[in-house]
């Protein structure tokens, strides 16, 4: 069950059915680092595969956890945007985003040392040409789209992001 919250007050909540024996440890340590096979748009570790409940409340449209998830497959280590210069959510419902559309939490886009996942490239570990931040919203056909929070580390600039005023958090419970 992921419960969104800002400042303290739960704004909505959407919980999935595990649908394997793994801990959530598991789906975080999948396919996470250079060098290993990251597969092309669309894949990702299914941590979730039907919503058991939800309530959105109060969150914006386009939250990408609560609101953006109806309907779809919770995944862990999610890849939209190809090879060349992926895009990676930590956790994503965002089976229908095309490249650099973006919705997820724990997110880094445009990835540039993964895309070959051998040295020299990736000696230091993964680096971003574009947003590393802790939540974007899915905006249709648009770059990236909103951020959540201040928590925004941008490389070669990120004209195409803009936060959206929301200090959203997540949490995770696991049953």
């Amino acid at each position: 069950m992921v419960v969104v919250h800002e400042e303290g007050v739960a704004r909505g909540w959407r919980g999935w059915t595990v649908g394997s024996p793994n801990n959530l440890r598991s789906f975080f340590t999948t396919r996470q680092a250079c060098g290993q096979t990251f597969g092309g748009t669309g894949t990702g570790s299914t941590l979730g595969s039907s919503t058991w409940g939800f309530d959105h409340g109060s969150l914006d449209t386009y939250e990408p956890l609560v609101r953006q998830c109806a309907g779809r497959v919770l995944y862990a280590n999610f890849v939209t945007g190809g090879n060349s210069s992926p895009d990676y959510n930590r956790l994503s419902c965002c089976n229908h985003c095309a490249d650099n559309e973006g919705a997820g939490v724990g997110v880094m886009y445009d990835v540039n040392c993964c895309s070959s996942g051998v040295p020299p490239d990736c000696v230091n570990g993964p680096n971003s040409a574009r947003p590393v931040v802790d939540a974007t919203f899915y905006t249709p056909g648009s770059t990236w789209g909103r951020i959540a929070g201040t928590d925004n580390q941008c490389n070669g600039g990120c004209p195409w992001s803009s936060s959206s005023g929301l200090q959203y958090d997540y949490a995770i419970y696991v049953a």
